[in-house]
């Protein structure tokens, strides 16, 4: 579904915006100008903001908050939606701004994909996060963090922040998220206590390597297999997850059980051997046994990330618009 945009076009008539300003509309339409300068936007806010840039308008909010007042599930219909999205921002602001078939002219600066997923149980949310936590990677390690029940991939948390040039990942607690900013009317209606969130966040460098910097390139087959796609970019190192009591894999050759031990036993390798030689351990052990000598062993008494990543991969465990009354809660 589509959670958050920023887009770009032509504007047909003149405004008369301070610079520096932009305008924020709340789905209510009332209207408050903003000083955008230095102004970061929390992707919780479910108004939108509009402001003139040269002979362009840039729009940027959450359309499924802002047109149906929640965003646990939307459309992935890209055209469909930026047309409805436009169109009521244009009956709020009262006089036309966008040119006719608006959509064809969009460009996209930034877009936001994510799905809700079930996990079975809140437990079972709560240790894959963990679990994914400390043993998922992308190919910006450095950009990578977890925090209170929230991991990032790709992007850094907290002050100085930093985040990829392409795209990051942002997985989390979607309830206690609607609880903090004082949401949970939302929660009396609907059963997503066991729901993670999964959202992907694609910048416009990334979007225009893979083509779609234009609206009418976005279908809702694609939209899913981007998703799909980058979900495949993240490395999970299931087999580090071993128990208390574990013992080395079951096949494992003699001369490398003393260095699973060392791991095993919390040591950081990288501190035993030289760095040509800790990579070709490495990837030794990671084709092997599965397991990375690069993080630590995760003690646990269930190995929980096979089980997420299958949820996270199967569109039956997706909340969408046609399978929603099944966790809609009654009377």
């Amino acid at each position: 579904m589509i959670d958050w945009l920023r887009l770009r076009l032509p504007r047909v008539a003149e405004w008369d915006l301070p610079a520096g300003h932009l305008l924020r509309i709340d789905e209510d339409g009332n209207q408050i100008q903003d000083i955008i300068l230095g102004t970061q936007i929390p992707s919780f806010d479910t108004s939108i903001r509009v402001r003139p840039i040269d002979a362009e308008i840039e729009v940027s909010g959450n359309p499924s908050k802002f047109l149906q007042g929640h965003n646990l599930f939307g459309s992935s219909d890209l055209k469909s939606t930026v047309k409805r999205f436009l169109y009521r921002i244009e009956r709020l602001l009262g006089f036309k701004i966008f040119p006719n078939h608006s959509q064809k002219y969009c460009s996209i600066h930034e877009i936001h994909v994510s799905q809700l997923v079930d996990m079975d149980s809140e437990q079972n949310m709560r240790n894959f996060l963990l679990q994914l936590g400390r043993l998922g990677s992308t190919r910006h390690k450095r950009y990578s963090s977890y925090e209170g029940e929230t991991v990032y991939l790709g992007k850094t948390k907290g002050k100085g922040c930093r985040a990829s040039d392409l795209y990051y990942w942002r997985f989390y607690d979607k309830k206690k998220e609607l609880l903090s900013h004082k949401k949970s009317r939302i929660l009396n209606h609907w059963n997503i206590g066991s729901h993670l969130r999964a959202e992907l966040v694609l910048k416009r460098k990334h979007l225009y390597i893979l083509g779609l910097t234009t609206v009418q390139n976005w279908t809702e087959e694609k939209m899913d297999q981007i998703f799909l796609d980058h979900l495949d970019r993240i490395k999970v190192a299931t087999c580090n997850v071993v128990g208390e009591q574990a013992l080395p894999p079951v096949g494992m050759r003699s001369k490398d059980m003393p260095l699973w031990y060392l791991w095993f036993s919390g040591n950081d390798l990288r501190t035993h051997y030289t760095k040509t030689t800790f990579y070709r351990l490495r990837a030794n052990f990671l084709l092997l046994y599965g397991i990375d000598l690069g993080k630590p062993p995760y003690i646990s008494g269930e190995n929980i990330l096979d089980f997420g990543w299958h949820r996270l991969r199967s569109k039956n465990h997706w909340m969408q618009p046609y399978n929603r009354q099944q966790w809609r809660k009654v009377g």
